[in-house]
């Protein structure tokens, strides 16, 4: 009988508040189909259904309305971002009767509440040294519940974590993601008609050694491992010559931590002759003017950077590592070489008040980038954040699928949610009303926050919450 393993990808656009406010489009679920190859190449067919483009998520019950005899075994990727699409989708396909597994960067994070909602197994961290012994293993060649990164309920419903597999070392010796499984046109079509070009997801590395209190890495963890410069290239040349692909996203969270990495990254895409742009995210104390303009001369085009506040208090609290003034460096090191620089900020971290936040509309204003984004403060499970504010929730009672949304402030904050998006908003007035021009004035800031409150019942709670001409 020939072995079959089936994965689904539940996110979909069309319950993404996210995608349809900001207009972000999605690429295809990278680590899932560099899992498929692993089993296809190892004799094991995988299956994918994929639910990012369907009206909603009745599409894997389908599937196997049609294969399950064929298909007993399923593996549904999950994020926190769409987390109740993923525990939706586990409880319907338990309900016909296969066995379920639940896997990525949530289930790692959360394998007890994967486990109580329907999931038989939840495999954690990476998987790619383990997924085809488990899958033998689920077909009666081993026991599933003896394999490396597994969790399980035993006979008294207590969890079981099976212990971690040492993480792969040589990277190069993954395959690259399989693409025929996906659908991939559909992303394509939807690429050329928003943007003019066809793009794909890669990483060049695994891990982040820095140690931002607020930040999880379950699947891979501290240590960073890299792919060769000449894998990276060869990849974007298949996809550039394979696909018609024009641009990348380098998905890594430390692009430029190894100078010389970089430089032999530049000279291998050069040699390859690939003509793409591409982006990429980096920490802004890496930045270095000969290394973006080694960057900017092969096509990078855009960088994300985790700028997060304005205020150095904050980024101290959050053991960022980092200055506001390597953020300023790094803006106009990107503005010399025409790079696109995206600033992700944070709201709401414990202890920010006005001050710290009126710091980072200033620092918007001052250093005028060409995008930037805003979240509010989040405690991921296993951080030293989570463990600082556990025990000031504001209900302990909030369903742990409603927090994955991010719909509510988790831990007593200094303001409420309502705060927060007025305040982002409050940053995009002054950005447009004089960005590259310094401190916002009083005047600009009393006029900004009146603009943004039209309800006098509101006004007042801004009033009590912010000292405006403070």
């Amino acid at each position: 009988m020939q072995k079959r393993f089936l994965f689904v990808q539940p996110y979909n656009v069309n319950l993404d508040s996210q995608y349809t406010k900001y207009d972000v489009l999605p690429y295809p679920p990278l680590g899932m189909l560099i899992l498929s190859a692993v089993l296809r190449n190892d004799g094991i067919e995988p299956h994918i259904v994929n639910c990012t483009f369907d009206p909603d998520l009745s599409a894997p019950v389908r599937y196997l309305q049609h294969h399950g005899s064929e298909t007993p075994f399923v593996g549904v990727f999950a994020m926190n971002n769409f987390r109740r699409n993923a525990v939706a989708v586990i409880q319907a396909l338990k309900a016909q009767g296969v066995t379920v597994v639940a896997g990525g960067p949530d289930p790692t994070t959360y394998d007890e509440e994967y486990l109580r909602c329907g999931a038989d197994y939840v495999v954690r961290s990476e998987a790619e040294g383990m997924i085809t012994e488990f899958v033998n293993a689920l077909y009666g060649d081993g026991n599933p519940r003896q394999v490396s990164n597994v969790s399980y309920l035993d006979a008294d419903g207590q969890v079981v974590r099976n212990p971690y597999r040492a993480r792969l070392r040589d990277l190069d010796s993954l395959p690259y993601p399989d693409y025929s499984l996906i659908g991939i046109d559909h992303y394509f079509a939807m690429w050329e008609e928003r943007k003019g070009y066809r793009s794909l997801p890669t990483m060049t590395g695994r891990g982040c050694p820095f140690s931002c209190n607020w930040c999880s890495k379950p699947v891979f963890g501290s240590n960073l491992k890299r792919r060769t410069p000449q894998n990276v290239a060869a990849e974007m040349l298949f996809n550039q010559e394979t696909y018609g692909v024009r641009h990348m996203r380098l998905c890594d969270d430390t692009f430029l931590l190894s100078k010389k990495w970089n430089q032999e990254f530049c000279e291998a895409v050069r040699q390859a002759n690939v003509q793409m742009t591409f982006e990429c995210l980096m920490r802004a104390e890496l930045v270095d003017e000969e290394s973006l303009m080694d960057l900017a001369s092969i096509g990078c085009r855009r960088i994300f950077f985790g700028a997060e506040s304005g205020s150095q208090d904050v980024l101290n609290a959050m053991q960022k590592g980092n200055t506001v003034e390597d953020i300023r460096r790094a803006r106009s090191i990107c503005k010399r070489f025409g790079i696109r620089f995206h600033a992700y900020l944070m709201l709401g971290y414990p202890g920010e008040r006005y001050e710290q936040m009126m710091a980072t509309v200033a620092l918007i204003q001052e250093i005028d980038p060409d995008e930037y984004s805003f979240s509010v403060a989040y405690p991921l499970k296993d951080t030293f954040f989570y463990q600082k504010v556990k025990n000031s929730a504001r209900d302990v009672n909030i369903d742990w699928i409603d927090a994955g949304e991010g719909a509510t402030t988790l831990f007593r904050t200094a303001y409420d949610r309502r705060t927060y998006r007025l305040m982002s908003r409050l940053t995009h007035y002054v950005h447009r009303q004089g960005g590259g021009k310094g401190n916002p004035t009083l005047a600009l800031r009393e006029k900004a926050v009146r603009v943004l409150v039209r309800a006098d019942t509101l006004w007042q709670d801004i009033r009590a919450n912010f000292s405006v001409g403070g």
